[in-house]
């Protein structure tokens, strides 16, 4: 049999070298779950219509082993893949490993209809990679080619969609000052795409002031006028009297595709905030965040409250569509 991908063939083998030690002997935790890794992953290739095998006795073998299985927490892989992207060292060591293991995680967690938790995991460390894209720009290869294998519906694109976008304009960037005219239209095409970025806003408003008050122990009767607004990159956040407000510019030809989410992490939770747009503009969108007790006792409540990480993000489409 022959596969468009040497890695499922790759895959293939390796689940029949498992089967065959779970025949001998039941497989340990972590074989365990690295068969259901394999499983979702050739189903997900599958699906795309690529040529895969996967016998049903491997499947229901993967139903057994999924009660038994060690799986990461979602915290400590979005711990180590923030430290690792805030590094220098070779992309394809630990920095390729973690993002691997969100892949995996995401995979399973799709595949056994936990699609909410593979979506919140996705979207933190999409966050998170979009905040460096300069560290990822190597791996556009290995995107390209685990993007071939993916469904429309997997909750992994979106962070291969920017892995290999990153690496897409690194190209660009790389490219002389005074680049001649491209000689034919896929040339055309092709810069085009490379010069597409991610129709998406993300950004880090951690060390925001107004939202530094929510680590004080108690709101100031008077806030002191360094703590009324913050002008970031592309995100503005300001107390209207006492309730805080995100402002989220847009660039020109974009309007927000759906609510405004703040994205919210600590190394022993994450969350996603969907915050409605109060208000519009061609120019920029406007959510409410809340007063500062009212944002306090939902950290409480959703045990955010460890100096968690905060990031914006506002999803984007053309004016037209």
């Amino acid at each position: 049999m022959s596969t468009p991908l040497p890695w499922l063939a790759s895959a293939q083998e390796e689940l029949l070298e498992l089967e065959q030690e779970h025949a001998e002997h039941e497989l340990d935790p972590e074989s365990a779950y690295r068969f259901l890794v394999l499983c979702a992953r050739l189903d997900q290739a599958r699906a795309t219509g690529l040529t895969v095998e996967l016998p049903p006795r491997l499947e229901e073998l993967a139903a057994r082993c999924a009660p038994v299985a060690a799986r990461p927490e979602s915290r400590q892989l979005l711990f180590q893949l923030e430290e690792l992207l805030a590094g220098d060292d070779d992309p394809f060591g630990e920095l390729l490993g973690v993002l691997l293991a969100v892949d995996d995680a995401a995979t399973v967690d799709d595949a056994e209809g936990r699609v909410d938790a593979a979506h919140e995991l996705v979207r933190m460390a999409d966050a998170y990679v979009s905040l460096a894209p300069e560290r990822v720009g190597a791996l556009g290869e290995l995107a390209e080619n685990r993007l071939a294998a993916l469904p429309g519906d997997a909750s992994i694109r979106v962070l291969w969609d920017t892995i290999a976008e990153a690496a897409g304009q690194a190209v660009v960037e790389a490219l002389p000052p005074a680049v001649p005219a491209p000689d034919s239209l896929s040339r055309q095409r092709l810069l085009k795409k490379l010069r597409t970025r991610n129709d998406r806003i993300e950004e880090d408003v951690s060390a925001a002031p107004p939202l530094l008050l929510l680590r004080k122990v108690a709101a100031s009767s008077a806030r002191d006028s360094s703590e009324e607004l913050f002008a970031g990159r592309s995100v503005d956040i300001y107390f209207e009297g006492e309730v805080l407000h995100l402002l989220v510019a847009l660039p020109p030809g974009r309007k927000a595709a759906g609510n405004v989410e703040l994205h919210l992490g600590t190394r022993e939770r994450t969350a996603t905030w969907s915050l409605p747009i109060q208000s519009a503009s061609e120019q920029a969108v406007i959510a409410r965040l809340g007063t500062i007790e009212e944002l306090r006792e939902r950290l409480r409540r959703e045990g955010l409250m460890d100096e968690p990480r905060l990031v914006v993000v506002l999803s984007m489409k053309e004016v037209s569509e």
